[in-house]
């Protein structure tokens, strides 16, 4: 039965209730999306993301949590978001293995590496989880960081002038809501990029 492959992972350990916060992305819900497993595409799995061990957890059929095999894993989809696991790539720059948000596809593309780390309150020693999200653009067979306003800016000066009139108008200020952001300037960037017929 292919679905035992899947389903066939260690049982989740919960994370000690000491760490403040949540080691999951986007939230510690359990939402239903698909999975590419070895090849084979699985629907209506039950799934959570755990970035800081950068893994997914799965419900299995008698309702235990369980984390598949990562290396097994190709894609993921769930929550109206995108996931590619990369490997060893010999492009330019590449930013290392690991589990990756599409957040635009196109002629060029924009992945989200979403990292979570325990840090310690110096002045009462509490711990809990701290977010922080990499980007990278793909374009020109190469992967370069585009980590601030700043950097994306100069990896798409061809269009610079128009790309920062675009930021004004729209009013993005790559804060709270920088992942949509970067998304909107990158899908303005490539309708600029793609010839009209």
């Amino acid at each position: 039965m292919p679905s035992a492959l899947l389903y066939n992972g260690t049982e989740f350990q919960d994370y000690d209730t000491a760490v403040a916060g949540i080691p999951f992305y986007p939230d510690a819900s359990l939402h239903t999306g698909m999975i590419s497993y070895g090849g084979i595409r699985y629907n209506g799995v039950r799934m959570m993301y755990d970035v800081y061990k950068d893994r997914l957890v799965i419900n299995s059929y008698n309702n235990h949590l369980l984390m598949p095999a990562m290396a097994s894993i190709d894609t993921f989809y769930f929550y109206g978001r995108a996931y590619e696991r990369l490997r060893p790539d010999t492009l330019h720059g590449f930013p290392g293995e690991g589990v990756y948000e599409v957040v635009y596809a196109g002629r060029v593309s924009l992945l989200a590496r979403h990292v979570k780390t325990i840090q310690s309150d110096p002045r009462d020693r509490h711990k809990y989880f701290m977010d922080q999200t990499r980007y990278y653009l793909v374009r020109g067979g190469a992967y370069h960081a585009a980590g601030t306003p700043k950097a994306l800016l100069e990896l798409l000066s061809d269009h610079k002038k128009e790309m920062r009139q675009f930021i004004r108008q729209n009013n993005l200020r790559f804060e709270d809501n920088a992942t949509e952001d970067m998304k909107s300037v990158i899908t303005y960037y490539d309708q600029l990029i793609t010839p009209t017929t």
